[in-house]
């Protein structure tokens, strides 16, 4: 499977104490890989599938450690566009005392570079592609090359943010699954979310522009899914929390180890939700065991949550 999109250098800052806004917070700093698509195509790595990333990266020491770590983990980086005037992305995160992201900030320009010119000196590669990861990180000319030019291949796209998934609005036909949380879903549709009962108007309206399989995160309270066939909540298997970094990414490597596995709505939404829990105990955004034994074993401990009242 192909991942298109954002490779970063992650650097997230933990407070000792409850966190003081408009402070200098004594506490420490980590710094490790990231980017939403590099973290969904190590997660997919980790249980056995076969990744390639286009993405772009300076070239300086960041860019080169994200493009070695990923050969040695198995992810083919050879596509990858190098960029000599500019830097890595970076993303810095603030969290609170509970390990909550506070606040952060996304220096992203240079996945502006990934144009459709370029990507289309790679359709060779991506028409190849079992599947293809987007994330909302890509220029709307670029996903729009995507959307025109791969629609017919099974599309997978994470919306990043509120702020970035607007520019998919015009392109929700062309996608196989999309993973919005309430806020994206409900700054794309234009619906209100104010009770459980708006759930189900929100997942037809995603379903009626042609999406296949919906999930909506709910945080916390789990998935709600759709497709033609139906909808229904699956909730999330309760963990301690110990760092809510990255485990939107492993969700959404989930759902798409759920599509290539032939799984339904359901079982993929519970594999995906398992794969989230497990990176929620973990201090890093990548749980360092990732496994589809640990998952599955995790799932065996646990109780399907199909069906739970929200």
């Amino acid at each position: 499977m192909l991942i298109i999109g954002g490779a970063a250098m992650d650097i997230t800052g933990i407070p000792y104490g409850p966190l003081q806004m408009e402070d200098s917070n004594p506490g420490m700093l980590q710094k490790s890989l990231g980017g939403v698509g590099r973290n969904i195509g190590e997660n997919l790595v980790r249980l056995g599938v076969g990744v390639k990333v286009i993405t772009a990266l300076g070239d300086d020491d960041d860019g080169r450690e994200i493009a070695v770590a990923g050969e040695k983990l198995g992810m083919d980086f050879s596509h990858t566009l190098v960029l000599p005037d500019e830097s890595t992305a970076c993303y810095l995160a603030v969290l609170d005392e509970a390990r909550d992201m506070r606040v952060a900030i996304a220096s992203m320009d240079i996945f502006r570079r990934l144009s459709a010119d370029f990507l289309a000196s790679k359709a060779e590669v991506i028409r190849r592609a079992a599947v293809i990861v987007l994330d909302a990180n890509l220029e709307p000319d670029t996903l729009a090359y995507m959307a025109q030019e791969f629609g017919d291949r099974p599309l997978f796209v994470d919306m990043v943010s509120a702020n970035k998934c607007v520019r998919l609005r015009p392109l929700l036909g062309s996608f196989h699954t999309v993973k919005p949380n309430k806020l994206e879903a409900a700054q794309l549709s234009g619906l209100s979310i104010h009770e459980p009962g708006d759930l189900p108007k929100l997942t037809a309206w995603f379903v009626a522009r042609g999406v296949q399989r919906v999930f909506i995160s709910l945080g916390s309270e789990g998935l709600y899914c759709g497709s033609r066939e139906g909808y229904q909540h699956v909730g999330a298997q309760v963990v301690p929390l110990i760092s809510a970094t990255g485990a939107g990414d492993a969700c959404m490597a989930g759902l798409v180890y759920g599509h290539l596995q032939g799984l339904s709505v359901a079982d993929t939404a519970n594999f995906a939700q398992a794969m989230a829990a497990l990176t929620l105990g973990v201090p890093t955004a990548i749980h360092p065991q990732m496994s589809v034994t640990l998952v599955r074993d995790f799932l065996s401990g646990t109780r399907p949550l199909i069906g739970r009242e929200l």
